[in-house]
């Protein structure tokens, strides 16, 4: 079916159950330290960057398959580079927080952090490029990216791999399953949701979401007009 024939439907699944808010928010916390770390990390070496010090640290902080290689440990052809990264950071207190907060993630979903982090990098550097070429002196100067401090967070989101952190095997029973860290949990949904959410091929997009201390998971499907 051509998407013309189909529009973009936004299902909203609230977590009310006290015990399954606290676990999910606690996992959130887990993802939103790795990404303060990460800026921070990247922060210290854009500096050093700027200064004419690890000129390639940069740009490989700003990959993002070497990231999560780096990460992950993962046999890559980019062993060279892996194998500098670990000794030039063994000492690294940063890195190795990366690396020890990642194990207690999902690795699809924090792909979408660390992208995350190196889109608003990438947006910063081109941002300061067109500021340079400026002779407009009333043109702010952008800022780098800077982590928002913990109790200022009225809104943070988790990005949803739908193949590898999103669970429909018990949809019949008005329940989908997501995967934060090691294992899936179940939340419930009414019954229009689970007659919509049948086909994993239809959603486009899921995220878990914290807003102004609500807590749900936000999925966008592709589903056939209705006549």
């Amino acid at each position: 079916m051509s998407n013309e024939n189909q529009e973009l439907i936004t299902f909203i699944v609230r977590i009310n159950d006290a015990g399954l808010r606290n676990k999910i928010k606690n996992i959130l916390l887990v993802y939103y330290n790795f990404e303060t770390t990460l800026i921070t990390l990247i922060t210290k070496i854009y500096i050093l960057h700027k200064k004419g010090i690890a000129q390639s640290d940069f740009d490989w902080l700003l990959d993002l398959e070497f990231v999560v290689t780096a990460l992950y440990n993962n046999n890559s052809r980019q062993a060279r580079k892996l194998k500098y990264l670990q000794n030039k950071y063994q000492y690294e207190q940063l890195w190795q927080t990366l690396k020890e907060t990642s194990k207690k993630l999902n690795p699809h979903n924090l792909t979408y952090i660390i992208q995350r982090v190196e889109t608003n990098f990438n947006l910063y550097i081109e941002q300061l490029k067109k500021y340079n070429q400026k002779s407009d002196l009333s043109t702010k100067k952008p800022k780098l990216p800077d982590p928002t401090e913990l109790y200022k967070i009225y809104d943070y989101s988790v990005e949803l791999d739908k193949q590898n952190s999103l669970s429909l095997a018990r949809i019949e029973n008005n329940l989908i399953g997501i995967k934060l860290s090691n294992g899936l949990v179940y939340i419930n949904i009414n019954n229009e949701q689970a007659k919509n959410l049948v086909n994993i091929n239809n959603i486009n997009s899921a995220k878990v979401v914290y807003h102004n201390g609500d807590l749900y998971v936000e999925i966008n499907c592709q589903l056939p007009y209705l006549i």
